[in-house]
């Protein structure tokens, strides 16, 4: 039997086929392409049916059994498609049932009346090794996965009863990514992982069955049943990304544009299918109504022992991995309303292994735990009847309930990394996976964004040169605001325009003429609300634990130990899913921290029990979205700071950076592989080199290739965790020895140490319990160090470190008996006594010969002494501990030669054991049967005998007494009378006396003293050269000389303490001295040592003497004062009033600085101990330069002026030199080191050059540079002094690369401050930079720095309508004043920092008050006052300027662009109408307060920054008409100016109304003679009848009158200083515009800055969170020392 897939015939032929023939169903001709599915045929069918099923029911009516056997099926996505929409549209179509004759009778009837079931269908099918191949997906060719079922069954049964079952049972199921099938694994494949699920390796019964799936339906029920046995599956996510894809490709199928979708069908078609009902008889009454009864699902699925693993680098067998698993019972019924869903996890545990060697390295990340799931129905609402009926269930979704007992995890250092690993590698298996369609969705995604940005961009730029006036922030602004509105950008901007900038007039005109926007929800947002409807199928997610414990190990490099650990216990936690999240937990947290030197947890958290409650709040307008978490308490908060805390913290945090930073250097060194040198290219690995290319390659260039790739290959394998063993034994005995390890209780412990005898171990040695382990004994010969440890390492590692064990070693030293067990937990020396072995007399201690020459051989076990063991404990790297097993007879070596020790015993001295030398610094352990014998030293290789008299410890008893002696090595060679000496110092450590009985006989106790001793062997005399110079010594009268560098020692190993020592010392320039006498026995003392120059001048020096042990003597030679001159200038030093300069200074110091410090001392006794200095005279040949007043060398700072007087009248010089004295620390004591710097450093840390100068000189010289000025690079500093003391000490700077930058105003350097300078361009343009001043020692360091990204320190925000003009406050040249036009912000900073910080403001070009503004007071408000005139203008005449573009050109086009207004001629005073001339005084009005309109041109002029002196109403001319009398009777009378006159009111008092500007007769407006035609330049202008009033028309243009002001605004502006972050913001309104305009311009809203117009853009992007502590016990904090003691509660 052989599948085949099929094709059609040509389609043309299908089609003429189709027309001539009229039939509705055509079959068209199918030719099969010979492409069969199977790789090979099969036999395969047995149909059996049963005939007498009408009879009897004993087999099934139809069974049907396959055999399927080592077949392989091959499917791509074609034949893929063509089955699914096989199964689909075709089997799975929903057919009505076919109509049964009346005489057959339904078998379904039989089972209801017989209550017998019966079985109907029976389908079976064996597959034995049959393969499913998925091939070419996406297209490409090649294979995707293999599906292998090697014993399977699937079982098919449909009963009578209308019960159908499915089983697929499956014995061994495995499924491989055969994507890389054919490649070598050497090659580097992407996933070395092919075989995705198989089963888990410690299966323990062959053959079981592995998956099960089994489906149930029944009439009214079906369940369905998952079981999954011991299965591993690989989440290798690109494949199973692909996979998924492959089987969620639709059958694409030709369907009609109206039928549903076939997944919908589907559904359909598993609802209960009611045929249509057939009316025909009786017997046939079935009612076509959707049968009510709804089938109850039930779903179980139950895991066993399944892991899913995730691994860090597929491309590698032996890579970490971190493993998931579990056995697991889950089960959905969905009809429980109480409980539709629970689950039981059992043994849940993750870990973490390398997949190599699985069972060695696996190390628990949680430990295994039972989880309880549970979903609840929601308890929150009364289940009683009543009103709650009418909801139904799904509107109280039901909680998710977690209950757990115990949970513990570990989270290590190389765990986090191993997460960090893996999460940075999915994203980029997935997105392999599907690479062309992220691609084509990215280009789109970033088309889109790109095409945004671009409009708005454009908007931006258009607006900027549009308007370049406008007040960007502000604009923004109130673009952004309209836009939150829901309209287009353009609307928003017309809106605005239209409105002129006010908010709430645009608002109101875009909801009138405006189309406010459609919102397409975008992808995103759909994704949101499918995941949202998830998560409201249940309200909360609670859980409920009685311990979680979070324990954190530290297994960074070196080390393998617990850190701290977190513990919530009684955990209460609950989550709400609504629209706004809110939850509480309620829990006990405590904290604690390992301490690793004494192995045990300390508490750094007390137990502490609080509530926590969040919500999350929505955005409003007052604040953003934000989180709000409370924290409350009544009990209070213990926390405890321990020293080891601290100490542990720093050390871990270094420890954890320096591996971070190490792994970084390393991916940095992988990804930069140098490929420069070589003559290949870099291997692609992904497809290799075409080997003709190679062919024609030298060969060495080929091995460079393989090279490079066995490189790269290595760089791959991943870190692997080296096993930490926390012990290590060290003997140091001087015998061989043997221990085991012993872990015990506390009580054990105690009760084995009293020698109780219920718990000595049995003959075994061994106990029942599991708290007593003894392991084997280990032997370890002297001088070895073997690690060990108690604990065979487990996947849960540190689980006993909270239980209360003691690690004990037991030991036993050759030649004694086993010591009683000691306890390693705790760092430090611990000590037991050994009694002799008696039992073995014959061999001797120790090793045998052969493996050491140490020991003597002919050392019997019966005299051998019972000794002392010592013990010591020590940390080495961050947590192994080292046990060294020594005696307790140490010898230290303090001298700079290695040293040998000799051991004789006093009954055979003829057979000594030299013991190996010890190295300078080191100690070294006597052996332990050799602490009684003789001992005796020499230096190793000088040629000279030990010494000759022993070295005795016996005699010092008393503990912590030292005594000390001297000891002299005689020169092998008889001539050379040379000795070595040293000295030997013994001092007792803290042993006690106490010896046990069991162990010393009586008699033992007398013979034997134990030694408890450390034995230091010193120099003789150490000289110490504590000077910034070398020096040269002698000691007179024998060859003792040599010189010293500064700050190093030398021994003097030939002096002798016991005599006289006359010491010398010259430096250079000092060639004399006079010696100093150390007399034998000199304790501690301070003494000067005299020094003479070549010019017999004096300097002291200060030697101490320190005795350091009888006999051994440290002589420490410094200096007084060292004076280290900074300056770059030659300095001269002197003790004040003295007669000579200071001793060591000659001519060259004249000349130039000396870079050496020059010692100093106060030489003369008879003068005050003080200090002046000059300059050199080489830096001023012609000058005198004078002695400064004189100063202490003593302590502080200060500073002096040294000056230097010129000949002539030329004003003298002057350096400021900062002094900074600083007292020696350490063994530099004696010394006080004194600094001398320039008081002034200026550094240049801008991008500009900058040049300074002092601010008499800078004065008035604009842009170009004076003389004497300095210069400095970016990034450079100069040292500056001021070129004249005698002018004020400011400074000043200039940009030298911008051109035309004038010299900034002059500022204080002598004090610290930080502030911005401001300097000017020829046209008034700020330029800023940063100055920050800050004392140094001695010196001002004045740092520059550019501004772009600091605030500026002031703004001036013009909201007003006018132009303003503001300087500084004492600021006389009129260049420094600055223009701020109307709507537009100005930067600024202070032009002269040294004037008032206050503002002068006016109004420019009008006629305004100046006031002047702190900027240091936000308090109050002023007022600013300008005159505004106006112009009265036949409106008609502008009408033509605003529309250009729509009006039809006519013949009086010129009319309405002749932009005529009231002029007044001069000579007779009549009022005609003119061309508008701004500024022309003839054609400004202003109207009074009782309507009159003032004529400004026939009144005096006045200045226009000076406010006008109140005008008299006699002075000034008013409009008014020529006649007489009033105009009556359709006269036109012509208007004129006359003197203001009370009588004459009604014409002289004027209103614009309508366009219109009438008198107080009413009925008449001004107007001009002869209609529209009369507007024209010098047309008159007369009073006149209204004809509008007659005839309700418009107004004709002739009468169109209306006021225009000069000036725009109201006159009056309000100025006030508020603060905005850092900057001072001087903000100036206008008075009018405050009032109306209150929601716009309303306090702090009226300048938004780009970080607030950045937040009305995205108001997502910023949370804020907001968290509430309320601790109603307080909190305590202890400090606790090393010791340990608490220091402060």
């Amino acid at each position: 039997m052989d599948i085949f897939f099929a094709g059609e015939d040509s389609p043309g032929n299908i089609r003429d086929w189709e027309e001539s023939s009229g039939y509705d169903l055509p079959f068209p001709t199918l030719s099969s392409r010979r492409a069969s599915l199977l790789a090979d045929p099969f036999d395969w069918l047995l149909v059996e049916r049963n005939l007498d099923k009408e009879i009897s029911h004993s087999v099934p009516d139809i069974s049907i059994h396959g055999n399927l056997s080592s077949l392989h099926c091959f499917l791509d996505l074609s034949k893929y498609k063509l089955i699914r929409g096989l199964l689909e549209n075709n089997l799975g179509e929903p057919i009505e049932e076919f109509m049964r004759p009346y005489d057959l009778q339904d078998p379904r009837i039989h089972t209801v009346l017989s209550g017998e079931v019966y079985t109907s269908v029976s389908f079976l099918i064996d597959m034995v090794n049959v393969s499913l191949e998925l091939t070419n997906p996406q297209g490409k060719d090649g294979s995707l996965a293999r599906f292998d079922f090697k014993k399977s069954k699937l079982l098919f049964e449909s009963f009578s009863n209308q019960t159908k079952s499915t089983n697929l049972v499956s014995h061994s199921m495995m499924a491989f990514d055969t994507r890389y099938a054919g490649q070598r694994a050497s090659l580097g494949m992407p996933n070395v992982f092919n075989c995705i699920f198989q089963s888990s390796k410690n299966t323990s019964t062959q053959g079981a069955i592995q998956i099960e799936l089994h489906y149930r339906s029944t009439k009214d029920s079906s369940c369905f049943t998952v079981v999954l046995n011991n299965l591993r599956v690989f989440l290798i996510f690109d494949w199973l990304v692909l996979v998924h894809d492959f089987i969620q490709t639709p059958s694409d199928t030709k369907k009609p544009p109206d039928l549903t979708p076939s997944r919908q069908r589907t559904c359909s078609a598993e609802m209960a299918i009611i045929p249509k009902a057939v009316k025909c008889g009786i017997v046939t009454k079935r009612s076509s109504l959707q049968i009510s009864a709804e089938k109850q699902l039930e779903v179980k699925i139950n895991v066993t022992g399944t892991e899913f693993v995730v691994v860090e680098d597929m491309s590698s067998l032996d890579t970490s991995a971190i493993i998931l698993k579990g056995t697991t019972v889950l089960t959905y019924k969905p009809k429980l309303v109480d409980r539709p869903f629970s689950g039981s996890l059992f043994g849940i545990e993750v870990f973490s292994c390398r997949l190599g060697n699985e069972q060695e390295t696996a190390l628990s990340i949680i430990d295994p735990v039972q989880i309880q799931v549970d979903l609840v129905g929601n308890s929150s609402y009364p289940s009683g009847s009543g009103l709650l009926d009418a909801f139904n269930s799904e509107d109280f979704p039901p909680v998710l309930e977690i209950h757990l007992q115990a949970l513990d995890i570990r989270l290590s250092y190389n765990d986090v990394q191993l997460f960090l690993a893996i999460a940075k590698s999915i994203p980029g298996q997935t997105s392999s996976a599907v690479p062309d369609a992220s691609a084509s969705d990215g280009r789109a995604s970033v088309s889109a964004p790109a095409a945004s940005v671009k409009e708005v961009l454009g908007l931006a730029s258009e607006t900027t040169d549009a308007a370049k006036h406008t007040l960007d922030p502000v604009l923004e602004l109130q673009l952004a605001r309209l836009q939150e509105l829901g309209f287009s950008v353009d609307d928003c901007r017309k809106a605005l325009l239209v409105c002129q900038g006010q908010l709430k007039k645009a608002a109101s005109w875009l909801f009138k003429n405006a189309e406010p926007l459609k919102r397409v929800p975008s992808n995103s947002s759909q994704q949101e609300s499918q995941g949202s409807v998830a998560l409201h199928s249940i309200s909360g997610v609670e859980i409920k634990a009685e311990s979680i414990c979070i324990c954190f190990i530290d297994d960074c490099m070196d080390c393998d130990v617990p850190l701290a650990e977190l513990t919530f216990s009684r955990l209460n936690f609950l989550q709400h899913l609504r629209a706004t999240p809110e939850g509480y937990a309620h829990f006990t947290l405590s904290g604690d921290y390992y301490n690793r030197e004494l192995s045990g947890w300390e508490p750094f958290i007390e137990p502490w029990p609080c509530s926590l409650t969040w919500q999350q709040q929505v955005a409003s307008r007052l604040h953003p979205s934000r989180l709000k978490l409370e924290v409350k308490t009544k009990h209070h908060l213990d926390i405890n700071i321990t020293s080891v805390l601290i100490e542990q913290y720093a050390s871990t945090k270094q420890s954890w950076m320096a591996d971070y930073c190490k792994q970084e250097k390393e991916t940095e060194a992988i990804e930069s592989e140098e490929w420069m040198g070589s003559s290949v290219d870099p291997p692609s690995l992904g497809q290799g080199l075409p080997l003709v290319y190679l062919r024609t390659r030298s060969t060495a260039s080929l091995t460079n290739l393989e090279h490079q790739m066995y490189a790269r290959a290595e760089m791959k394998a991943p870190k692997r965790r080296h096993p930490f063993v926390p012990f290590a034994l060290r003997n140091h005995t001087g015998c061989t020895l043997w221990f085991a390890t012993l872990t015990t209780t506390p009580t054990r412990a105690a009760l084995s140490h009293s020698g109780s005898p219920g718990v000595l171990p049995e003959e075994n040695g061994t106990f029942l319990d599991d708290t007593h382990k003894v392991s084997e004994w280990q032997e370890v010969l002297t001088g070895e160090e073997v690690p060990f440890e108690f604990e065979a390492r487990g996947k849960l590692r540190h689980r006993h470190t909270h239980d209360l064990r003691i690690h004990q070693l037991q030991v036993r030293v050759n030649g004694w008996e086993q010591v009683s067990p000691v306890s390693v937990d705790k760092v430090g020396i611990f000590f037991r006594y050994a009694a002799p072995d008696k039992s073995t007399s014959s061999s001797t201690v120790g090793s045998p010969i052969n493996r050491t020459n140490i020991i003597h051989p002919h050392v019997y076990f019966s005299s051998l002494p019972p000794v002392r063991v010592v013990f010591a404990v020590t940390m080495e790297g961050s947590a192994r501990k080292v046990i060294t097993v020594r005696s307790a007879l140490m010898v230290r070596n303090k001298l700079e030669i290695p040293m040998e020790l000799r051991l004789d015993s006093p009954s055979a001295p003829d057979k000594p054991v030299v013991l190996p030398s010890v190295m300078p610094g080191d100690s070294f352990a006597i052996p332990l049967h050799l602490t009684s014998w003789r001992l005796q030293a020499r230096p190793k290789g000088m040629g000279v005998f030990f010494c000759k008299s022993p070295i005795h410890w016996t005699n010092v008893q008393k503990a912590s007494e030292v005594s000390s002696s001297k000891r002299e090595c005689h020169s092998m060679e008889s001539e050379n009378s040379r000795f070595f000496r040293f000295c030997v110092a013994i001092k007792k450590e803290n042993y006690p006396d106490y010896m046990p009985s069991h162990i010393f006989s009586d008699s033992a106790k007398q013979i034997f003293r134990q030694p408890g001793h450390t034995i230091y062997l010193l120099p003789t005399v150490v000289l110490c050269n504590l000077l910034p110079c070398e020096l040269e010594f002698y000691v007179k009268g024998v060859p003792i000389s040599g010189t010293l560098k500064p700050g190093k020692e030398v021994a003097l190993h030939t002096a002798d303490t016991s005599q006289n020592i006359e010491l010398g010392v010259s430096l250079e320039n000092f060639p004399h001295c006079k010696e100093l006498l150390i007399p034998p026995g000199t304790q501690n003392y301070l003494v000067r040592m005299r020094l003479y120059d070549v010019g017999k001048r004096l300097l002291n020096l200060t030697i101490r003497i320190v005795c350091q042990a009888e006999g051994s003597l440290k002589i420490f030679i410094a200096a007084p004062y060292w004076l280290i001159n900074k300056t770059g200038l030659p300095l001269i030093f002197r003790q004040d009033n003295g007669k000579v300069d200071a001793a060591g200074q000659f001519e060259e110091h004249e000349l130039a600085r000396s870079l050496s410090p020059l010692l100093f001392c106060y030489a003369d006794k008879e003068q005050p101990n003080l200090c002046t200095m000059r300059v050199g005279r080489g830096i001023h040949p012609d000058g005198m330069p004078g002695w400064c007043q004189g100063f202490s060398l003593d302590g502080g700072s200060g500073v002096r002026a040294l000056k230097v007087i010129q000949q002539g009248n030329r004003p003298g010089l002057i350096y400021n030199i900062g002094i900074d004295v600083k007292k020696g620390r350490g063994r530099y004591i004696d010394t006080c080191m004194v600094t001398f710097a320039p008081r002034y450093l200026l550094d240049n840390r801008s991008k500009h050059k900058l040049a300074f100068a002092q601010r008499a000189f800078a004065r008035g010289q604009g842009s170009s540079n004076p003389d004497g000025y300095i210069s400095t690079l970016p990034g450079s500093s100069v040292v500056f002094h001021w070129p004249r003391n005698d002018y004020d000490q400011l400074l000043c700077v200039r940009l030298m690369d911008v051109p035309n930058c004038i010299w900034s105003g002059g500022f204080e350097v002598n004090k610290n401050n930080s502030f911005h300078i401001n300097m000017r361009d020829t046209l008034g343009k700020c330029n800023f930079l940063r100055v920050e001043i800050t004392l140094k020692g001695a010196t001002y360091r004045v740092s520059f720095n550019d501004t772009d990204q600091l605030p500026p320190p002031f703004r001036i925000d013009n909201f007003s309508k006018v132009p303003i003009v503001f300087t500084q406050l004492g600021v006389a040249e009129p260049r420094l004043s600055t223009e701020v036009k109307a709507m537009t912000s100005l930067d600024y900073a202070w032009d002269e920092p040294t004037l008032p910080p206050c503002i002068n403001l006016t109004v420019k070009g009008a006629g305004s008050s100046e006031i002047t503004c702190s900027m240091d007071d936000f308090r109050d408000s002023k007022q600013l006052y300008y005159e505004n005139f106006i112009y009265i203008a036949a409106a008609y005449t502008f009408s033509g300027l605003q529309e250009e573009s729509g009006r039809p050109v006519t013949s009086n086009k010129e009319v309405d662009c002749a932009e005529l207004v009231l002029d007044v001629s001069p000579k007779t005073q009549r009022v005609i109408l003119k061309k508008k001339e701004p500024g022309k005084r003839s054609q400004l009005w202003r109207m009074t307060g009782t309507g009159m309109l003032c004529h400004e041109g026939s009144a005096v002029p006045h200045h226009p920054n000076k406010p006008s002196p109140p005008r008299s109403k006699e002075s000034s001319m008013i409009l008014d008409i020529a006649g007489l009398a009033a105009v009556t009777d359709n006269r036109y009378e012509p208007l004129m100016l006359r003197k203001p006159d009370r009588r004459r009111s009604t014409t002289q008092t004027w209103s614009f109304h309508d366009e219109k500007l009438v008198c107080g007769m009413h009925g008449l407006v001004v107007q001009t003679k002869g209609g529209q035609a009369g507007l024209c330049d010098g047309a008159e202008v007369v009073l006149g009848p209204d004809t509008s009033l007659e005839t309700l028309s418009q107004v004709p243009p002739e009468q169109q009158f209306i006021n225009q002001k000069m000036r725009p605004g109201s006159g009056i502006l309000i100025a006030r200083v508020i603060p905005d972050g850092p900057t001072r913001v001087l903000q100036i309104t206008d008075f009018n515009q405050r009032r109306n305009d209150r929601f716009s311009y309303e306090g702090d809203e009226v300048l938004m800055l780009e970080q607030d117009l950045w937040k009305l853009k995205n108001p997502d992007a910023e949370q804020e969170l907001e968290v509430q502590f309320e601790i109603g016990g307080g909190i305590g904090l202890s400090l606790v020392n090393k010791a340990p003691e608490e220091l402060i509660f």
